[in-house]
């Protein structure tokens, strides 16, 4: 046998006995002997008494840089798409909803897709003088009378510098 092949040898047969016992650790059975204790699961949270079926959503879809283009971030205006949606999975109706959209960048609302703006103001509309817009349908009723009913409307909104 070769000289360095003894104490690979050694060094492979030293490896396996080690891997090969369990540490204290990996035992099964505490060393005091006592039981372990087992926590029981925590019990379900219970359902929400608050929740009335009723979700509502807004997506911003789309945003670009729109003219005049600028250097200064905070003056650069763009062009934003978003999208509203109200599902009524409750089981009572919802009559009469508005959406409240807060606009704190000088935006200026160009359109509501089937929508009004609920102080009665019209397109296009200047969030400056209003931040705390809110817009209801205008097409159709604005109740959701109808369980799983989607109410989506989208919304064409500018940012002005």
């Amino acid at each position: 046998m070769d000289w360095c092949s003894r104490p690979l040898v050694f060094l492979v047969l030293v490896v396996f006995l080690l891997s090969a016992s369990t540490s204290r650790s990996q035992r099964s059975r505490p060393s005091s002997g006592a039981a372990v204790p087992v926590s029981a699961p925590a019990p379900a949270p219970s359902p929400d008494t608050f929740c009335n079926g009723v979700y509502l959503s807004y997506v911003l879809e789309q945003r670009e840089k729109i003219h005049p283009f600028t250097s200064n971030p905070a003056d650069q205006p763009y062009a934003f798409r978003a999208t509203a949606t109200v599902l009524n999975h409750g089981t009572a109706d919802l009559l009469a909803w508005t959406l409240l959209v807060p606009f704190r960048h000088r935006e200026l609302i160009v359109s509501v897709g089937g929508g009004v703006l609920s102080n009665g103001s019209a397109f296009p509309y200047n969030t400056t003088l209003d931040a705390n817009s809110t817009a209801s349908p205008q097409e159709m009723k604005p109740d959701a009378t109808v369980a799983l009913r989607v109410q989506g409307r989208s919304m064409n909104v500018y940012s002005i510098a």
